[in-house]
């Protein structure tokens, strides 16, 4: 039998309160790292790889967002939080 591909964690975003989803990408291995732009806001960026893989879907484009928190304390918390899921995936996945 196939081995079993682990999926990529996702970064899901959604409009407080309303909850229409605004952000929804995989973090994958080949991604630059999220980093630390401002005290208060994060970049990361999506590369454009083949995320429909398996599927008849053209792959995205390459494009960058900067996540903003209203405190150091929840922007530092998201990153490891990011980190740690890139992490996770790359175990998972050797």
């Amino acid at each position: 039998a196939p081995a079993c591909k682990t999926r990529p964690p996702r970064l899901v975003m959604r409009v407080e309160h309303v909850g229409r989803l605004v952000l929804n990408t995989p973090l994958l291995p080949e991604m630059p790292p999220p980093a630390r732009v401002t005290e208060t806001s994060i970049r990361v960026t999506s590369v454009g790889s083949a995320l429909g893989e398996g599927v008849d879907v053209a792959a995205p484009a390459a494009f960058q967002c900067l996540l903003r928190t209203k405190t150091a304390p929840e922007a530092q918390a998201l990153l490891q939080a990011l980190q740690a899921a890139l992490d996770a995936h790359a175990k998972a996945a050797a």
